[in-house]
């Protein structure tokens, strides 16, 4: 409350100021200065204050290695939407360091970017991905993972990266790796071929290979969209039995 309370003051305090300038007709030749002195001391204001620009500054990768940490081998910062100790900031430039498995941002103003504390961070948007924050279970590690879907159950898929040793032959490099969790019941099962999938729902598997068939669905050709569509299917058909039951009472 005390952080909101201080930022109300510095727009009002901006807004105001603005106000000031721009009325002024006595010394116009000055207003552009004075508009631009006010504009500064207000970003560096909101710069202390936001609760979004908190963490450890991030420090970039020896430029020896070949390739790129982030996310689709990103170069540069994309605009997202994070949600972050509980506030949602939009049109944020984000960059997804799947190595570190950090976001990263700049504050406005700065030269300097800067890891966000995970545990702080509660869900974003980037590149038409949905990520959350996932604490530590039994079958994987906290961190940050894409949901493709969440009903019932819930398909994840965790991007990550592995540095590659240099060799007499070739520098260090990232080498991409993809893997897709699937929550049914509470659990978490690891995914990787179409018989681990089906079986993380394995009460209605006969169904959804029929489904598969009939959709013509390869998971080979595509994991994560026929992941999310068998989760979604299975609680259909979950749902479809419940119904049902109670139709029958």
């Amino acid at each position: 409350m005390r952080s909101l309370a201080k930022n109300v003051v510095a727009f009002t305090t901006l807004f105001i100021a603005v106000i000031y300038v721009a009325e002024a007709q006595t010394a116009p030749a000055q207003n552009p200065v004075q508009l631009e002195n006010v504009v500064n001391s207000f970003y560096e204001s909101v710069n202390d204050q936001s609760r979004l620009y908190t963490g450890p500054q991030y420090e970039a990768y020896d430029n020896t290695i070949k390739g790129s940490a982030n996310l689709d081998d990103a170069s540069t910062f994309v605009k997202g939407t994070i949600q972050y100790d509980g506030f949602v900031y939009t049109e944020v430039p984000l960059m997804y360091d799947t190595y570190k498995d950090v976001v990263v941002v700049t504050p406005p103003r700065s030269n300097k970017n800067i890891s966000l504390v995970n545990e702080r961070v509660q869900s974003f948007d980037l590149q038409s991905r949905h990520f959350i924050y996932m604490e530590a279970a039994k079958d994987f590690n906290a961190g940050f993972y894409n949901e493709l879907y969440h009903g019932k159950s819930q398909v994840l898929v965790k991007f990550s990266k592995e540095m590659q040793a240099a060799n007499t032959n070739d520098a260090s490099s990232f080498k991409a790796k993809t893997n897709i969790y699937v929550q049914n019941k509470g659990k978490y099962f690891s995914v990787n071929n179409e018989n681990a999938l089906l079986g993380a729902f394995a009460d209605k598997k006969h169904d959804l290979k029929q489904y598969m068939h009939d959709n013509g669905m390869d998971y080979k050709l595509n994991p994560e969209q026929t992941a999310a569509k068998v989760a979604a299917r299975y609680d259909e058909l979950v749902d479809n039995m419940y119904k049902m039951t109670a139709a029958r009472k």
